[in-house]
């Protein structure tokens, strides 16, 4: 397979959605659905090529969420980048 520079950075500082919806300002059903496009996002790349990464901002609110979203990024074979 050939490599490819094409990347996807998607924001994502929390998984508890209510956390989330908190540090972005907005409402919850936002939240659940970038985690939905994040998903769709990775099915894609069975079709085309491009690496997929999360980026969390690691404020105090959103320290504690940081080893959680790791972990649910490499359970899914994402790329995942701490931002301070």
């Amino acid at each position: 397979m050939a490599e490819t520079d094409d990347i996807v950075i998607v924001s994502l500082d929390a998984l508890n959605l209510d956390r989330l919806s908190t540090v972005w300002g907005v409402k919850k059903n936002t939240c659940e659905q970038v985690m939905v496009n994040i998903l769709a996002l990775r099915r894609l790349q069975s079709k085309v090529r491009f690496k997929l990464m999360v980026n969390t901002v690691i404020t105090p609110e959103t320290v504690a969420e940081a080893d959680s979203i790791l972990d649910w990024a490499n359970d899914l074979g994402i790329w995942y980048s701490p931002v301070r």
